[in-house]
């Protein structure tokens, strides 16, 4: 079991991995992720990083206007080491979140 996370650790960090990563910070950022209303957009990468837009669903089921998918955050995946950051528009810059020993999440508002 410890090969295996290792192996994890170090394997080059995957846009859907990326995104997955983004998906579980949203859900402890409040219920906004939990009911299947947001997309996931890689508004820029490179060797060292993701950017990622989290974007609001405007559909039948989510509600809204359709034409538009707001974002309604931001955040920053570093690729090695493994890092994350959310986007603070107040004061214009990445702020970081701390991922736990099993790689989870936790972002503050």
């Amino acid at each position: 079991m410890i090969l295996i996370a290792a192996l994890v650790a170090v394997a080059p960090l995957s846009e859907d991995r990326a995104v997955m990563l983004t998906s579980k910070a949203m859900e402890t950022l409040g219920p906004a992720a939990r009911n299947g209303c947001l997309a996931y957009e890689i508004e820029d990468s490179s060797p060292a990083r993701f950017d990622i837009a989290v974007r609001e669903i405007h559909d039948q089921r989510c509600g809204g206007d359709p034409a538009v998918m707001p974002v309604i955050e931001r955040f920053r995946v570093g690729r090695s080491p493994l890092k994350l950051w959310r986007y603070d528009v107040v004061g214009d810059r990445y702020l970081p979140c701390r991922l736990t020993r099993a790689q989870q999440p936790v972002c503050t508002r």
